[in-house]
């Protein structure tokens, strides 16, 4: 008789907002347990236990100075598409049911994540922030990847 998975895997990735000269593109990297820099990787196994995917927070930490948060509504505050080599085009308005944004907390700093991870694919996703001063509908972007590895809970 097969196991089934466990919850969801918890992962906290730390998001630190380095250069905004382009404001509509801001440059940046992450740190976490799934990876460092700009791809994360999403192993559903960890330490023996197979998980049914993941929970994401990404922490936002501006170091530029400029006062940025993640836009307040979760599906605008990230958008994400499969793809089949990192060297795509970031998504421009959309949203792909294996990552998805769920929830806007913390004042705005932190983004919650749902990564289903059931199916083996990259995938390229944009954070989207607001900022002091801000005006209308215009949000900054950070477009890293990421990398579902393994697609071992339930279809």
């Amino acid at each position: 008789m097969t196991k089934p998975p466990a919850c969801p895997r918890m992962v906290d990735v730390e998001v630190h907002l380095t250069d905004d000269t382009d404001k509509k593109n801001v440059q940046g990297n992450m740190t976490s347990p799934v990876g460092n820099g700009q791809i994360l990787t999403f192993d559903n196994e960890h330490k023996g236990v197979c998980h049914d995917g993941f929970i994401i927070n990404f922490n936002l930490t501006d170091e530029t100075g400029t006062g940025y948060l993640f836009a307040p509504a979760a599906p605008d505050a990230m958008w994400a598409k499969p793809v089949e080599h990192f060297g795509e085009s970031c998504p421009d308005e959309q949203h792909w049911n294996q990552f998805r944004a769920i929830e806007v907390c913390n004042g705005g700093n932190t983004l919650r994540v749902r990564n289903l991870n059931r199916k083996k694919r990259k995938f390229k996703f944009a954070l989207r922030f607001t900022w002091s001063g801000q005006h209308g509908q215009d949000y900054a972007m950070y477009d890293p990847g990421g990398d579902n590895n393994n697609g071992t809970s339930r279809d």
